[in-house]
């Protein structure tokens, strides 16, 4: 293992360095399967080759590979996908570039992205789980049988990103006291 493999998490790096990007690979998140490319979190990663090598190697040491010209990051863990990230526009992400792909919701594309409000995406997605606002940002959780969203929204109401995790930070007691959450867990399905 070379240097920057072993210093940047040898094994994610490994793991994309032989991928080949298919420049006509076009995204495509389904919001009604939550699914990225029609890959499923926990579906092996190897599924979305066709991304190419990581362009932040830095991220492998948490577990991310990180596609900043597509406004994409995933977390990868054991080989198989955790989570993914789409993002539009983010103080947090600098270097990114808008998410180009496109958002089905039940067949039919819809225009998610950077000049989406709230009020469209309570439209498309429905209520949310719990909402946590301040001067930053705006987080909206909605809490699928299969996994956990991340809504995030710029303090004017535009999205910025979309979090879609295996693992749901409000099945912890903790994570849901900190955001003050006072509904029952689990929610309602």
């Amino acid at each position: 293992m070379g240097f920057f493999a072993t210093l940047f998490g040898g094994q994610k790096e490994s793991l994309t360095a032989s991928w080949e990007a298919d420049p006509g690979v076009l995204l495509e998140f389904d919001a009604q399967r939550h699914t990225l490319n029609g890959v499923r979190l926990g579906d092996p990663v190897e599924r979305l080759r066709g991304l190419g090598p990581v362009e932040d190697w830095r991220a492998l040491r948490v577990g991310d590979l990180v596609y900043g010209s597509r406004g994409l990051r995933l977390g990868v863990s054991e080989g198989l996908l955790d989570s993914f990230s789409l993002v539009w526009s983010s103080p947090f992400e600098p270097g990114f570039r808008p998410f180009p792909g496109h958002t089905l919701l039940g067949g039919r594309e819809i225009g998610l992205g950077s000049s989406c409000t709230e009020a469209e995406l309570r439209a498309w997605f429905g209520e949310p789980y719990w909402r946590d606002a301040d001067e930053d940002e705006t987080l909206l959780f909605y809490e699928w049988s299969d996994c956990e969203w991340q809504v995030e929204l710029a303090p004017e109401g535009r999205l910025r990103s979309l979090l879609v995790v295996r693992e749901p930070l409000l099945a912890d007691a903790q994570a849901r006291d900190s955001y003050g959450v006072s509904r029952p867990w689990p929610p309602p399905r």
